[in-house]
């Protein structure tokens, strides 16, 4: 199974994510620093579908090399450091960063070990806004499977127009018992997504928009993700991905 590392890659690659990428070793330094002052946590993604925790405790600009926080489960620091890289997430200031972290080694800090690793080479940084939405296939429809809970009297199927990392677009069919609302929390949705895994989340209503659509008019509502476990962002990024690559074929 493809693993964020994997991906980063990938991104790193496409034509799209082009303008989201910093070479600047200046730049990189200073948003390393900021992300240290900030004390950020950060998700060091390694393996297949393997990660931990951390947080950046120090730079060393003339060396270019880090000192990262190890998570609380030794077996995942130890599996950590013999896979050699990791692909870093994190945000500052509601901006996603995602950069590739080698060169691991152990080390001891005042404040207990840590560990090493070189700076990135490059970095790339993807507002929430600027989150690429792509839409899904009309010949294999994609559905939101909501359960009944306070705000949706019955289990309700809502048919994806498009995905993103951060979200998705849905279409309510007029006469639904579903009646979305700007700012409603739905909890435990599932979304399977084809080759790649089941996601189950809760999602935000951000916006509804009526469309005078043929045969009868429908709602199309703006949700996005909240809090959704690393696995199940790494699952939403890869099937976007996947959906970028099969749109590109098609130009």
């Amino acid at each position: 199974m493809t693993g964020m590392v994997e991906l980063f890659k990938q991104r790193l690659q496409s034509e799209l994510y082009a303008r989201y990428r910093i070479d600047s070793q200046v730049e990189i330094l200073a948003l390393l620093r900021a992300l240290r002052d900030a004390r950020s946590q950060i998700v060091l993604h390694f393996g297949a579908q393997s990660y931990i925790v951390s947080r950046l405790l120090e730079l060393w600009p003339d060396k270019r090399r880090a000192a990262l926080d190890f998570g609380p489960d030794e077996a995942a620091n130890a599996a950590l450091l013999r896979a050699g890289r990791a692909v870093v997430e994190t945000q500052l200031h509601q901006i996603s960063i995602q950069y590739e972290v080698d060169g691991f080694r152990r080390i001891e800090l005042p404040d207990g070990p840590a560990i090493e690793a070189a700076f990135p080479s490059c970095v790339l940084r993807l507002q929430r806004r600027e989150a690429f939405r792509v839409p899904t296939r009309i010949t294999q429809p994609l559905h939101l499977h909501v359960p009944a809970q306070d705000n949706c009297p019955e289990e309700v199927k809502l048919r994806l127009v498009d995905i993103s990392a951060g979200g998705i677009g849905v279409l309510v069919e007029e006469g639904s018992s579903f009646a979305p609302q700007t700012g409603m929390v739905l909890r435990g949705c599932r979304l399977d997504l084809p080759q790649v895994g089941l996601v189950v989340a809760d999602v935000e209503v951000r916006h509804v928009i009526q469309r005078d659509s043929e045969p009868k008019p429908q709602l199309q509502c703006g949700m996005r993700f909240l809090a959704l476990p690393p696995q199940m962002s790494n699952f939403v990024q890869r099937f976007v991905m996947q959906l970028e690559r099969e749109w590109r074929k098609l130009r």
